[in-house]
């Protein structure tokens, strides 16, 4: 075989999950859902920003692109329109000041220090706020858009998951200087927030995720769940 023959046999070799299974977690599935869906990416980006842009509804335009990016990591395909809509406009009076609260609180903190001439303040604790509520964020939006449960016991869990997930949530953290970065270096960074920040960062956070849900909050609900009883009625979750 010759090397032109050799170059094009590789070029046009069909990759992970198409000749075998697709990788199931880590950096392995980050990379595939990457190379796969990278223009719809791009897409649920645009979406994310256009139905942002009114402010209040920033945590139901996220909480729509975590559902398209959950069913990417879970499944490893979506419905990139009907899967966004579904998700926006569900429980969004009761999802809207907490997802809202995860950003304005840090950012309140240091306004406040800020006007009190304790700038330093400020920074500091806006910068220990947000390695706690960014994190927690990451697992609210994964868990409202995937666990059949109350906004309040999904918000409890996120929390929850902070410190019983160490590992995931310190790279969650490590996460959180790559979005600090963007705005940082702002107007330059403009095309990266319109077209990728959001859907390639947040991403990385589901495929961080849902192990840990799976273990923590999936397995735990589904062993909790009583039996079918003899009549046929399906079992309740909480």
């Amino acid at each position: 075989m010759s090397l032109f023959d050799r170059i094009r046999e590789r070029r046009f070799a069909p990759g992970p999950g198409v000749s075998g299974p697709s990788p199931k977690s880590g950096g392995a599935r980050y990379s595939f859902l990457f190379k796969t869906h990278f223009w719809k990416l791009v897409s649920l980006n645009l979406l994310v920003v256009v139905f942002s842009i009114p402010i209040v509804t920033i945590p139901a335009a996220m909480a729509g692109g975590a559902h398209v990016l959950m069913k990417l990591v879970r499944t490893g395909n979506c419905f990139l329109w009907d899967d966004f809509w579904e998700e926006f406009k569900r429980d969004f009076l009761h999802r809207a000041p907490i997802g809202l609260s995860f950003f304005a609180l840090p950012a309140l903190a240091y306004m406040i220090c800020y006007n009190l001439d304790k700038g330093a303040l400020g920074a500091g604790l806006a910068a220990g706020l947000g390695l706690i509520f960014y994190p927690a964020a990451c697992y609210w939006y994964s868990l409202i858009t995937t666990v059949d449960l109350p906004t309040g016991a999904n918000t409890k869990n996120a929390f929850l998951l902070i410190s019983l997930e160490g590992k995931t949530t310190l790279k969650l953290e490590l996460m959180l200087l790559i979005h600090v970065a963007v705005v940082f270096l702002l107007p330059y960074t403009i095309p990266v927030i319109v077209l990728m920040s959001f859907s390639f960062i947040q991403l990385g956070a589901c495929v961080m995720v849902w192990p840990a849900l799976q273990r923590r909050v999936i397995a735990k609900d589904a062993s909790e769940a009583p039996a079918d009883d003899d009549s046929g009625s399906g079992a309740a979750g909480e």
